[in-house]
């Protein structure tokens, strides 16, 4: 068998059978399958957990809000958990990358988990506790959301979240995903590929501080992987602020040249729009105050002069 077999490949299920007997080779099967749906299950919540990440940079940028996102929690539902407390907020998720799910399988023992997790967290002081089933299947959120349980109704619900490998293709597929991930972007109008890379430093970041961590810390830490690609945390204005007067004196007389601080990053264009970019350090560099320092010391006057120094 050996002599007739390519060296190295991996043995077929018909050789693993010849080789350990019939009850040792569906053993191994059977051990594979866990293998790969725990690995499965394990890319889900941390994609999950990544993406709710981005959705609560949102709320932390725009109201000042900051959350705790923690993985495999202590509590009835645990996978990703998601308190806000400045605001006494919680909210609980189950992950369920499964063909079948069902709020009363085994004894109903999801809707059981949901109604604990809600009696736990209020007696821990949470106001509003929410409670979130998610699986990969839109027709089976839909089924799920119909049957929900009278007992646990109030504050549970089935959400949907896809899932395939690789993951990061999906936000080609789902424009709502691409968008969530694009506003941590340090473009304005991140394309796709700029919300892929948004996507794959903000998993890098998160698995790096997991199983817990607040969503402040991640992005900081997402930053000083990759700068040049995760928006600053300042506000716009207080990025603005780093630009000095003289330097918008010499830039608003640049011919063709259009410019906006967006995100902590300057931003040009040419007059057609045809050229433009971002600089590749934020308003809050050493590197930004050298551009403005040889700005002054050169004094361009038209886009083409300028851009010898981007």
């Amino acid at each position: 068998m050996t002599s007739e077999r390519e060296l190295f490949s991996a043995a077929t299920a018909q050789e693993i059978q010849e080789l350990f007997g019939e009850e040792k080779a569906k053993y191994l099967e059977k051990k594979t399958t866990g293998g790969n749906n725990g690995y499965k299950g394990t890319r889900y919540e941390q994609f999950f957990a990544a993406h709710r990440i981005a959705r609560l940079a949102r709320k932390l940028l725009e109201t000042g809000v900051d959350s705790e996102v923690e993985w495999q929690a202590d509590g009835f539902v645990d996978d990703v958990v998601v308190r806000r407390t400045a605001v006494a907020d919680l909210k609980a998720y189950q992950l369920k990358n499964a063909e079948a799910v069902s709020w009363t399988a085994k004894n109903g023992q999801i809707a059981s988990d949901f109604a604990d997790q809600y009696k736990l967290s209020t007696h821990e002081g949470f106001k509003r506790v929410r409670v979130r089933l998610v699986c990969n299947d839109d027709a089976m959120r839909e089924a799920l959301c119909a049957a929900v349980p009278e007992t646990i109704a109030d504050y549970s619900k089935a959400l949907y979240f896809p899932y395939s490998e690789p993951y990061l293709p999906m936000l080609g597929k789902f424009s709502w995903m691409r968008e969530d991930f694009a506003y941590i972007s340090n473009r304005e109008n991140a394309k796709r590929t700029e919300a892929e890379q948004v996507a794959g430093v903000l998993i890098g970041a998160w698995c790096s501080l997991a199983p817990k961590a607040m969503v402040s810390d991640v992005l900081n830490f997402a930053r000083q992987m990759s700068p040049t690609i995760i928006r600053s945390l300042a506000s716009d204005t207080d990025a603005v602020a780093q630009l000095s007067q003289e330097a918008r004196d010499v830039l608003d007389n640049v011919e063709g040249l259009t410019y906006t601080v967006k995100r902590g990053f300057f931003a040009w264009s040419d007059a057609t729009g045809t050229t433009t970019g971002v600089l590749p350090y934020d308003c809050f560099s050493t590197s930004f105050q050298k551009f403005q320092r040889r700005i002054l010391e050169k004094k361009p006057r038209s886009f083409s002069e300028l851009e010898e120094m981007l």
